[in-house]
């Protein structure tokens, strides 16, 4: 008799655990009152004003921004010196900062963001002066750290050489390429030339054969611009006003030259790659025209009119590359003075309408060519700068972004809600139609937030990226009115998995990041188990006052509820709106130990039944 009390007793305890033995991942269904959110697409920013000379961003084939450790990036020639701002936000900038001394126009340097190191070139376009090389880690506090002192990448060619127009990309080998215009008034020529490093630790050394020249085409403006393939092999593009743009391949070996059937008008042409293939963009006198250079048949292919009518001016491209869709961005066409960009899908489909984005019409775009855009996304952004005004100038930035957009909208639910009898779970609905939410390319700051209250506690789930594919988990409840931490998830020193659910040690609270596609919303999924939140003082089933936002340039450090010095971006509902969710009801102690227990009662006295017979 005393061994069946025993053994009861045993199945009661095992019956009281049973709700806690695991963390559950519960579905979810879309929360009414969530159809709306406070998004817009970024506004156009100042980035500079006071500008003396209408080159400051100059050449469109350049490239002079990017994104970088929770920060855009700006350079640009303020007529004195080459300098940088830089902005969590992309609306308001920091003061800025010298780069190098002495550099008057933007044509004379362009900068390359590698992922890691940005790398800059630059050349004073007088005689018998060199081209200059320098490397620098962009650092999250808006500061730089240079990689070596500045080195002379090519050296000063005597009294009768003049340096033009450096380009600089840099290949996946880490190994900086800078094409140049070389200028010998001696002779009358201006030749394109291309020099390739040998080192890749920010300092320079010229790789055998190179510096190189690609061509005998010789003209006024020559400029060339080299783009990177895979392999550390290079695709070096080059042109002049009123020319066919020309390019070789280099593998080791130079590939024969190819020319595209277009003209380009000034230098209003840009180019971008994607694998071992080229995406180039240019305008003629009247139409922006796309033409793809393929590597393994070395070729041009037939040109597309992407935009036509008008006098298109300033043609910059920049490519989304989770999925290869190319934007290409320009001025003046059909409207002056406006800035308007189409898409081009990987099928290879171009938007049938341009998006007319910017307009400049009380400020006015001065002449071409002073456009530079992103190379490709950096952090799920596509940036652009561009000139305005009259003298004197202002140097004015917006981007395309669309990681932070709640999918909220009219027929949309931006939020969903699940429970189970062991976890309460929330995900925010990120939206596709433009650069959407990938986890391998989150930004440091980038912020993803739930804010409920259950009974009469307010709580908080969060996620922040300290990097791509990188981050931390929180989720805080506020006692006595002040947030705290309650427990987190450290994620910062290993990459995070799209579709793939992270758990606390405890089991107390998880998460899941899932990537959005070209058809398909991305999800931030929070979760926490219920005895944990009766724990930190919720009570009942309703959970109120349900919010979720995003942010940007948020501290990775203070990880509570609101920006913690970043921006808010988007707040679904929009408003002052709040949603409201019902969790399903779990029979509460003692009933609903009784109806666990029941089961595993029978048993015991079946079992002891047979026993007697």
């Amino acid at each position: 008799m005393e061994k069946k009390r025993t053994i009861l007793a045993i199945l009661v305890l095992l019956s009281c655990t049973i709700p806690n033995a695991s963390a559950t991942d519960p579905s979810l269904s879309d929360l009414s009152g969530t159809g709306s959110s406070d998004w817009t697409q970024p506004s156009a920013s100042t980035v500079a004003s006071s500008i003396s000379n209408n080159y400051p961003t100059a050449y469109s084939h350049q490239r002079k921004i990017f994104y970088a450790n929770g920060l855009f990036w700006a350079f640009y020639s303020d007529g004195t010196n080459m300098v940088f701002r830089t902005s969590r936000d992309g609306l308001t900038w920091s003061s800025s900062t010298t780069a190098r001394t002495s550099v008057t126009y933007g044509d004379t340097f362009s900068v390359f963001f590698d992922g890691t190191y940005f790398h800059y070139a630059y050349t004073p376009q007088s005689a018998n002066t060199p081209i200059y090389y320098r490397r620098g880690t962009p650092n999250s506090g808006g500061t730089v750290t240079w990689s070596a002192a500045e080195q002379t990448a090519v050296a000063a060619g005597g009294s009768t050489i003049t340096y033009y127009a450096p380009s600089i990309m840099v290949a996946t080998d880490g190994r900086a390429w800078i094409g140049y215009r070389l200028y010998d008034s001696s002779a009358g020529t201006r030749y394109p030339w291309v020099t390739r490093n040998n080192n890749i630790d920010g300092t320079w050394s010229a790789a055998t054969n190179f510096p190189y020249q690609l061509s005998t085409f010789s003209a006024s403006a020559t400029v060339v611009t080299p783009v990177p393939l895979t392999s550390g092999y290079a695709f070096v593009l080059y042109t002049s006003n009123g020319f066919q743009i020309r390019g070789r391949k280099w593998t080791g070996s130079w590939a024969s030259e190819v020319i595209t059937s277009g003209y380009v008008n000034g230098q209003g042409w840009s180019a971008t790659n994607e694998g071992d293939d080229v995406h180039l963009c240019f305008t003629d006198s009247t139409n922006v025209r796309y033409t793809k250079y393929t590597s393994s048949t070395n070729s041009f292919s037939s040109e597309t009119v992407v935009q036509s009518g008008g006098s298109p001016t300033s043609v910059v491209v920049s490519l989304d590359t989770a999925i290869n869709t190319l934007y290409c961005f320009w001025a003046n066409s059909p409207t002056a003075n406006h800035v308007y960009y189409k898409k081009k899908n990987q099928a290879g489909t171009w938007d049938t309408n341009p998006t007319d984005w910017i307009d400049e019409t009380t400020d006015t775009i001065p002449a071409g060519d002073r456009f530079t855009s992103f190379y490709k996304d950096c952090g799920g952004k596509i940036g652009l700068a561009y000139v305005t005004g009259t003298s004197p100038y202002k140097v004015r930035f917006r981007y395309i972004d669309g990681s932070y957009d709640i999918a909220g909208k009219t027929g949309v639910m931006g939020l969903q809600a699940g429970s189970d009898a062991d976890s309460l779970a929330f995900a925010i609905k990120l939206d596709y139609a433009l650069i959407g939410f990938r986890v391998s390319r989150m930004a440091l700051g980038e912020k993803y937030e739930v804010n409920f209250t259950i009974g009469s506690m307010d709580f908080s789930m969060m996620f922040v990226a300290t990097a791509s594919s990188r981050g931390k988990f929180a989720l805080c409840y506020k006692p006595g009115g002040s947030w705290t931490a309650a427990e987190t998830i450290d994620k910062s020193a290993s990459d995070i998995a799209s579709g793939t659910r992270y758990e606390s040690g405890t089991g107390n609270t998880a998460f899941k990041l899932t990537d959005s596609t070209s058809s398909n919303y991305g999800y931030v999924k929070l979760e926490v188990k219920r005895s944990y939140l009766t724990s930190l003082g919720a009570t009942g089933y309703a959970v109120t006052n349900i919010v979720g936002r995003t942010y940007c340039g948020s501290s990775t450090t203070t990880l509570l509820p609101g920006p913690q010095g970043g921006t808010k971006i988007d707040r679904c509902p929009s408003g002052s709106s709040t949603a409201s969710y019902t969790m399903v009801m779990v029979p509460e102690f003692p009933l609903g130990i009784l109806i666990l227990t029941i089961p595993l009662v029978a048993i015991h006295f079946y079992l002891g039944k047979r026993r007697t017979h």
